[in-house]
């Protein structure tokens, strides 16, 4: 984690030099079709809740999310094990994909962003579902649903068409009631053309 991210006083030195930043994954997974390659980034961040006042768990999730801005722009500051610097250094296509636990409508958080906007302001990704609103890929009880699973392209792969799936309680209701029962998720996708 970046310095003015880790929370004051609450991990020792000893953890920081072993602590690591995915809590789940972080991967970069390269699937050949037709020989191309399209590169899924995918993880599952922290949900930034269920901590204190050091937000560890906020500061984390931004972070996490922060790591694919940092590994799509090559950038020297993220090192593997070995110490080697920089991310992704291909030419190929890439989709993220995971459920960000991140909001687009969150406050901000560090960074004067909040932490999926990092994502979504990068100009190399698109979000196809821009201007899809209001948004829903989760609910958890009775809170308000929310955006925080996604699927986002690079810029220049074609999205044909795009959604998310719920059954609907009104015309399939046993559908609904087993779909609530499996997950507080929506299943989210996309159809690209490649």
């Amino acid at each position: 984690m970046p310095d003015n991210h880790i929370p004051s006083g609450f991990y020792s030195k000893e953890e920081l030099a072993v602590f690591r930043l995915s809590s789940k994954s972080h991967w970069d997974v390269p699937v050949h079709i037709d020989g191309k390659t399209l590169h899924l980034f995918l993880s599952h961040p922290t949900p930034p809740a269920f901590d204190g006042p050091e937000d560890r768990n906020g500061r984390r999730n931004f972070d996490e999310i922060k790591f694919w801005v940092n590994y799509i722009k090559n950038d020297a500051v993220l090192y593997d094990d070995n110490g080697v610097r920089g991310g992704y250094s291909q030419n190929e296509p890439f989709l993220i994909a995971g459920d960000m636990n991140a909001a687009p409508d969150a406050p901000p958080a560090y960074d004067g962003i909040n932490a999926v906007s990092q994502l979504l302001s990068l100009p190399n990704l698109q979000d196809p579902f821009a201007g899809a609103e209001p948004l829903y890929t989760a609910q958890f009880g009775d809170s308000p649903p929310m955006r925080i699973d996604y699927l986002l392209p690079s810029a220049g792969i074609d999205v044909v068409d795009q959604g998310v799936f719920w059954p609907a309680e009104q015309a399939d209701k046993a559908g609904f009631e087993l779909a609530e029962k499996a997950s507080d998720h929506r299943l989210v996708w996309i159809d690209i053309k490649y």
